[in-house]
This record gives structure tokens, C-alpha cells and sequence, in this order.
């Protein structure tokens, strides 16, 4: 298991200012989530994000309802934490993961995610 740090808060530098926040990442997963929904429907795609979760304390803080929904637990305000390089990288490999796991019943997946405008990657 492997630690993942959160930066300070207080962060308010150039790199700060031009991450990702938290909220940003888990609404993209989110819309991920819908797509594969429209296919899959909903227990499937929570078992699915279940499934694909890194192994990591950072990970833990983070679940999925019923509903497929990725939501942290931690924070009152998702919008005010600002991800690392590090965080993103690793948030990154879940999204990748899920997407291929969801590949391998939908080939045609990431061509769904494209129609519907959504980025394979949380970078985007």
C-alpha cells in the first residue's frame, strides 16, 4: 500500500492555482460513470469503480454508492482541494483501469465516451 499525500491547503502558488481540484476529478469520473451506466447500469458500474480502486490509504477515503457515484469522504468541500501531480497520476490509473474493465464487455466504450464529448483522462 502505498501513501499519497494531500498538499496544503494554503497552497495558493502558480502550480496550485493551475491544478485540478478534487471536485473537478470526481465530476468527470462521474460523467464517466453516466456513460457506462446507459450500458452497464448501476450496480454493475459501482462494482466495476469498486473493483478498479487502487490499493492505497488516500484510496480508502473515497467510495462508491450504490447510485455509481465516486464520492470522498474526507472533506466537507471537495472545491478546495487542489491535487498534486502525484494524486492526478494515481486518480489517473483508477480512471484507465475503469475504462477497461468496462472495455471488455463495451469494446466500443471509449468511442461512447467520445461521442458523448467525455475525456478518457482526468487531465483533460
Amino acid at each position: 500500500m502505498t501513501d499519497i499525500t494531500l498538499p496544503q491547503l494554503e497552497q495558493t502558488n502558480g502550480t496550485a492555482a493551475k491544478a485540478l481540484t478534487l471536485a473537478e476529478v470526481l465530476e468527470h469520473f462521474n460523467k464517466v460513470s453516466d456513460i457506462a451506466q446507459k450500458y452497464l447500469g448501476k450496480m454493475i458500474v459501482a462494482n466495476y469503480w469498486r473493483g478498479t480502486r487502487p490499493y492505497s490509504n488516500w484510496f480508502a477515503d473515497f467510495t462508491v454508492t450504490n447510485e455509481a457515484r465516486v464520492v470522498c469522504q474526507s472533506y466537507q468541500s471537495t472545491r478546495d482541494v487542489f491535487l498534486s501531480e502525484e494524486q492526478l497520476k494515481h486518480l489517473q490509473g483508477w480512471l484507465e483501469a475503469f475504462i477497461r474493465q468496462c472495455q471488455r464487455v463495451l469494446p466500443q466504450f471509449t468511442k461512447q465516451l467520445q461521442k458523448a464529448g467525455v475525456s478518457e483522462t482526468v487531465l483533460a
